[in-house]
């Protein structure tokens, strides 16, 4: 079982690197949709950097919240496109 403090900081640090990481114009390709390997690259770079290796547990965490973000984020994009 992982630390709740952990995993909360975890989140918060994820959550920042993915949001940079998706808004960075080099991890956007020309027709202007994102190129989720570039994304996945530099969140997980940054993850490493605040937490060395990850762990199994970490591992997961991070595939998780990964999948999660990425579903989030094609979300707003279609609910936007939709809107318009």
């Amino acid at each position: 079982m992982q630390d709740l403090k952990q995993v909360q900081k975890f989140i918060m640090a994820f959550d920042q690197s993915f949001q940079r990481a998706i808004e960075n114009p080099e991890n956007i390709r020309p027709n202007g949709t994102i190129n989720w390997d570039f994304v996945d690259a530099d969140v997980y770079m940054d993850i490493c950097e605040t937490f060395g290796d990850l762990s199994a547990n970490l591992s997961d965490l991070y595939q998780e919240e990964f999948d999660f973000a990425v579903q989030e984020q094609i979300s707003e994009i279609d609910d936007y496109v939709h809107a318009i």
